[in-house]
């Protein structure tokens, strides 16, 4: 047996939620708080429940330098979209770059070094899909 808690599996991702933590948490409207505010609480709680995810998987929404940033300081990958026109590599936009399917390392901005990959749907869709 290992040393793992109960909640911490090897193909186990974190997808945050507000009402999946927050399920009868009030809107920003009532209780001041703002999406981000909502998200680092859920992370916290999150590991105070025992929770080691192997990565926090959130959409666009959630990809600040602030929520990256908090993620990391937990010590956890996380993964997630980013939008086309996202400065990276000092002053260039995302949707700017060659992108191998094999993905490539990118500087954020005021984070440091991620690894992007870009996916194109049939119907020429593009998502931009980054991780520590």
């Amino acid at each position: 047996m290992d040393n793992r808690t109960k909640y911490e599996h090897p193909n186990f991702f974190l997808f945050l939620n507000l009402y999946f933590f927050f399920g009868d948490c009030e809107t920003r409207d009532s209780d001041g708080k703002t999406k981000n505010t909502h998200f680092s609480e859920m992370l916290t709680l999150a590991k105070k429940r025992g929770i080691i995810p192997e990565a926090v998987v959130m959409d666009a929404w959630y990809s600040s330098l602030d929520n990256l940033k908090s993620i990391r300081s937990h010590g956890w990958v996380w993964v997630t979209m980013l939008r086309k026109n996202r400065i990276v590599n000092h002053n260039k936009q995302l949707n700017k770059l060659d992108i191998s399917k094999e993905g490539i390392p990118i500087h954020l901005r005021g984070y440091g070094w991620v690894t992007v990959f870009k996916f194109t749907a049939k119907n020429g869709h593009i998502d931009y899909i980054v991780t520590n």
